[in-house]
């Protein structure tokens, strides 16, 4: 379902498609409170169960962006939801996107995490899954090394055993052409 094309007034909410799908943890979300139908105006529900933010975006990052009434200030979509309908976020952590989509604003789809973790993840996500000849970077097809500089490198097996063979093979034919070359 995409985003309500007519302008929305808050008396309008209650009458919402989006009415029923806006709900955390039973609780609607529209009317809610923590946050205004100012906010909720600017949510669609994807097909992926994300809450997406349709309004401002901060062209740097990509995350979604609220401008709150009072104080004036623009507000991170993901944090202020969370915190609407969470909780803080402790001290010396961030929101973590688990769904990795920036514009989600669901909280079943936000982890509070160390700034280290959420990097270590946005790595993780954005590694390979397949080595470049199209194998599985499975743990049973897996070579993985430990370099002295904290790096990992993965090496695919299947790969490395086709490598051997080949390297084998080309080893057996020169010594098999030496040896008749002695004859």
């Amino acid at each position: 379902m995409g985003a309500p094309t007519e302008t929305r007034t808050q008396d309008s909410w209650s009458k919402s498609p989006l009415l029923y799908q806006l709900s955390y943890r039973g609780v609607t979300m529209l009317g809610h409170p923590a946050l205004s139908w100012r906010f909720w105006e600017k949510v669609r529900v994807a097909a992926s169960g994300c809450w997406e933010w349709t309004a401002a975006i901060i062209q740097t990052s990509g995350y979604g962006q609220f401008q709150s009434a009072r104080p004036s200030t623009s507000v991170l979509t993901h944090r202020i939801a969370y915190e609407a309908l969470v909780g803080a976020i402790p001290e010396g952590l961030t929101i973590d996107h688990l769904c990795r989509n920036k514009l989600c604003c669901n909280p079943d789809h936000l982890e509070p995490v160390t700034r280290g973790e959420n990097s270590r993840r946005a790595i993780m996500q954005n590694r390979p899954t397949r080595c470049p000849h199209g194998h599985e970077y499975a743990p049973e097809n897996t070579i993985t090394k430990h370099r002295a500089d904290g790096q990992v490198n993965r090496t695919c097996r299947t790969c490395t055993e086709a490598r051997k063979a080949a390297k084998n093979a080309r080893a057996r034919e020169a010594y098999a052409a030496r040896k008749a070359g002695a004859a």
